[in-house]
């Protein structure tokens, strides 16, 4: 697809959720259920979206999973101007694939791990059988984001991103 192809879903949808400045994230909310229910259960469960790098998640993601955990809030970058702007410089034909080091943003991946976390919370590793069960439940939250990410990738019928 090209810039302006998506330029123009994205806009389609951009009342959908108060997200306008995160690229696609009204189209993956209105067109993608899985995507729309797991942001629904997220919000549901006091998480929130914030453009603030509360967590240095824009620098290391890795290490600031605690911490958004613990806030209960989820950053996001505000990419859709970058591809406004592609477009009025004469750069909307262009493929989107052919475009190099565009960041995503991983709101479903994120708020799946709230989820997850809320459902399971990692408990205190005190001793070494409590720091087992710690590990296991963050490789099992860490897998049950990646799941939802394939299942959603797939519930619209193509193996395309589900990433805003």
């Amino acid at each position: 697809m090209t810039v302006d192809e998506l330029i123009k879903a994205h806009e389609s949808k951009a009342g959908e959720t108060p997200l306008n400045d995160v690229f696609g994230d009204g189209y993956l909310y209105a067109e993608n259920r899985v995507y729309r229910n797991i942001r629904d259960k997220a919000v549901a469960l006091g998480f929130e979206y914030t453009a603030d790098d509360f967590c240095d998640y824009n620098v290391c993601s890795l290490a600031a999973l605690p911490e958004i955990l613990n806030a209960r809030k989820i950053p996001f970058l505000k990419n859709a101007g970058v591809f406004r702007k592609m477009s009025a410089k004469g750069l909307g034909n262009a493929a989107v694939s052919e475009l190099p080091n565009i960041r995503p943003n991983y709101l479903l991946h994120e708020s799946a791990h709230g989820i997850a976390h809320a459902t399971y919370p990692w408990p205190a590793g005190e001793s070494s059988a409590g720091e087992r069960e710690r590990v296991l439940s963050i490789m099992l939250a860490e897998a049950y984001a990646n799941a939802v990410e394939r299942v959603a990738r797939y519930s619209t019928g193509d193996d395309g991103s589900a990433h805003a």
